[in-house]
């Protein structure tokens, strides 16, 4: 982890289904927005980020429902916007969502989760260096 990073958990890039939930209407554009679907860009134990066509402000409650393929898992979160970023040129925003954990099923899956994605990443960098360590052996 970089010294200057402020994140309590590593990220990993990983393009899954989200709904936003907006408990409280913190839409600085003035419409009443209730509902977004996106795309995660990325995920963590702790959070994960998305683009939403509008801003959402800092401290607004959101629930995060999180269709995942592989295996085939609907997470149900509670969220608070982190950040908002206007994404250059478009008409979107990075936002980050900072996961609320408690103690329930989908906070402990959500963990699994993350975990099994990250090992997954892993895995092939891990298989390269026991071939290349082989390989000099021989």
């Amino acid at each position: 982890m970089n010294t200057t990073d402020k994140r309590k958990h590593q990220r990993i890039p990983q393009r899954d289904a989200a709904f936003i939930f907006v408990e409280v209407p913190p839409d600085v554009d003035g419409k009443e927005r209730k509902v977004f679907g996106c795309m995660t860009a990325d995920i963590s134990e702790g959070g994960v980020q998305v683009s939403l066509p509008s801003q959402l402000a800092p401290g607004a409650l959101v629930e995060l429902r999180i269709a995942a393929l592989k295996p085939p898992t609907t997470f149900r979160l509670q969220g608070k916007v982190a950040w908002a970023q206007k994404a250059g040129r478009n008409p979107s925003w990075h936002t980050g969502i900072e996961i609320i954990h408690g103690e329930d099923k989908y906070s402990q899956a959500w963990f699994d989760y993350v975990r099994a994605v990250q090992a997954t990443l892993a895995a092939p960098a891990i298989f390269r260096l026991r071939f290349c360590d082989i390989s000099k052996s021989s």
